[in-house]
């Protein structure tokens, strides 16, 4: 094992957990950092790989979390179990241009609510299996996600014979991207509708902040509504 880049693993899940306020000017110059280890060829174990993947993956651009991908995939082939990271960095790297995850361990917000985003159909659960990863129905009820903010059921609801758990996190995740989409019609009210990639509706209020919303969620026995304040608990 590298000990000089397990060091910078260790000072990546402490500034993670703490929340440093200067955590992104830290994280940039670990990245700096593992890339010299990279080049130089100082990887030589499949966990180097997997440490430097997952310093990576808390990066800020689309070639930090492929590269997080590339790296994690090197530890995989070198024999690293269990095999999730490597998943989720891809899907990191997808949720970033708004595109369908391949496997689904990826959230992001709307409206307060963390969701999971729109899944690549063609992905069944045998090939999340294969990659260590929960199937369709524990992700959308946000069981055993991988890597991710711990979070306990405060409230639960019967819908319709839909089950709903609301699920609050212990701190906001540290990675999860804005909402952002384009104008694609008006209320009545002449307000706009934003709509992005992933077919999501909302109106904002006078502020700008987020007014209501609607979207498609697929079928599953249980379905969470996961928050990380307790003002969105309904």
């Amino acid at each position: 094992m590298n000990l000089k880049l397990k060091r910078l693993f260790d000072e990546d899940q402490c500034d993670l957990k703490e929340m440093a306020t200067n955590r992104v000017e830290r994280d940039r110059l670990r990245r700096k950092r593992v890339l010299e280890m990279v080049e130089a060829e100082e990887l030589t174990e499949a966990i180097d790989y997997i440490h430097a993947a997952i310093i990576f993956q808390h990066g800020e651009s689309l070639n930090d979390w492929w590269q997080a991908h590339i790296l994690a995939m090197e530890g995989v082939k070198m024999g690293f179990e269990p095999k999730w990271i490597a998943a989720v960095a891809l899907d990191r790297w997808l949720l970033r241009q708004s595109l369908p995850l391949k496997y689904g361990n990826q959230v992001t917000t709307f409206g307060g609510i963390y969701r999971i985003p729109k899944l690549d159909e063609k992905t069944l659960n045998q090939e999340r299996a294969l990659w260590d990863l929960p199937s369709k129905e524990e992700l959308l009820a946000f069981k055993n996600l991988r890597g991710f903010v711990n979070s306990d059921i405060v409230s639960a609801k019967e819908v319709d014979g839909l089950s709903i758990n609301v699920r609050k996190l212990e701190r906001p995740p540290a990675h999860s991207p804005t909402l952002e989409g384009e104008i694609c019609d008006y209320t009545k009210e002449g307000k706009p509708v934003y709509q992005n990639k992933y077919d999501w509706k909302w109106v904002n209020k006078e502020d700008g902040a987020f007014d209501y919303g609607w979207m498609l969620i697929p079928y599953a026995p249980v379905i969470a509504h996961v928050i990380a304040e307790d003002d969105d608990i309904f």
